[in-house]
């Protein structure tokens, strides 16, 4: 999940939101997020989708499995990106 991370990044640059502020906005710490910046944790998948939501993209594009940032809404979708990122989560941090 490393485009996870590179997605993150950029987009909050663009954005101009600081890691304390996307902490806030998704309800977790703003040395959680640094982990999650770094690589260091990957995060359960509703800190994914609270993360896509606060910074206005799709699951699939922070997750990397699409190039194209806007929120599909689409329920079957994320359940197979929710079933995809549970099946990849031995050590996760959430």
């Amino acid at each position: 999940m490393e485009k996870l991370a590179e997605r993150m990044s950029d987009i909050m640059r663009q954005k101009k939101i600081s890691a304390a502020e996307l902490a806030r906005r998704i309800g977790t710490d703003r040395s959680t997020i640094g982990h999650y910046l770094r690589g260091d944790y990957l995060p359960k998948y509703d800190k994914i989708q609270k993360i896509a939501n606060s910074l206005g993209v799709s699951v699939s594009y922070i997750t990397g499995m699409t190039d194209d940032p806007a929120p599909t809404g689409d329920p079957g979708l994320d359940g197979f990106l929710d079933r995809f990122i549970r099946s990849t989560q031995p050590g996760s941090f959430g």
